[in-house]
C-alpha cells in the first residue's frame, strides 16, 4: 500500500469524566480512514496509529508535539512532513478535519462511550460504514473501493446491499471466533 499523501490528527472526546483521544488517518486519494483509540495523548499512541497507515510520500499533521518523531521513524526520513499549526496556513489539514465532523455527526445521537471497550467498538462501526459502505461523494465510490480492497464487492452499487454484505461477513466471522472451544 502506497499513498502520495497522508493527514493526521488526533480528536480529543470527554465521556463521563473520563478523557479519550481519537487519533487519526486519512488517506488523501483514497480516502480511506485509519484510527487509534486511546485514553492517552502521547507518543505511543500515535507510533499505534502510524503502523496502520501506507507508505507516503508526505504527512500533513497539525502542531502536536508527538508527530515529527514518529513520522521520523515510522517513514525512515522517507516522508516530508508538514505541519499545520494555524488554520490560515497555506498548507491545511482540512481534509482530516472534514472526516472528523462526519465522524462527531454518527457518534453524537449514540450518546457517549461507557468505556474504552465500548467506545472502540462504536468507531469500529463507523470505520466499516465510512471506508466499506458509504458512497464517498468526491469519489464516486467507496474508500475501500478507491483503495482496490473491495473486489469481491465491485458488483454491489448500493450501500443496502454493502451494508447486508458487510454484516453477513461479521456474522460469519462472529461464529467463527465465537465458537465453544
Amino acid at each position: 500500500r502506497f499513498a502520495k499523501k497522508v493527514h493526521v490528527d488526533e480528536l480529543f472526546l470527554k465521556m463521563r469524566n473520563t478523557h479519550y483521544f481519537l487519533w487519526d488517518a486519512i488517506c488523501s486519494q483514497t480516502r480511506f480512514f485509519f484510527y487509534y483509540f486511546s485514553i492517552y495523548r502521547n507518543f505511543e499512541s500515535a507510533r499505534a496509529l502510524l503502523l496502520q497507515c501506507p507508505q507516503a510520500n508526505v504527512v500533513v499533521s497539525d502542531g502536536a508535539f508527538s508527530y515529527p518523531r514518529v513520522i521520523r521513524e515510522r517513514y525512515h526520513g522517507n516522508a516530508k512532513h508538514v505541519q499545520c499549526v494555524e488554520f490560515e496556513d497555506k498548507k491545511n489539514n482540512n481534509l482530516i478535519e472534514r472526516m472528523q465532523n462526519t465522524l462527531r455527526r454518527f457518534l453524537h445521537p449514540r450518546r457517549g462511550f461507557h468505556s474504552l471497550e465500548t467506545g472502540n467498538l462504536q468507531i469500529a462501526g463507523f470505520w466499516a460504514y465510512y471506508n466499506f459502505v458509504r458512497t464517498h461523494t468526491t469519489l464516486g465510490k467507496t474508500p475501500a473501493e478507491a483503495a482496490g480492497v473491495l473486489e469481491p464487492w465491485k458488483n454491489l452499487k448500493n450501500q443496502k446491499q454493502r451494508l447486508a454484505a458487510l454484516l453477513n461477513r461479521a456474522v460469519i466471522l462472529w461464529l467463527i471466533f465465537h465458537q465453544p472451544k
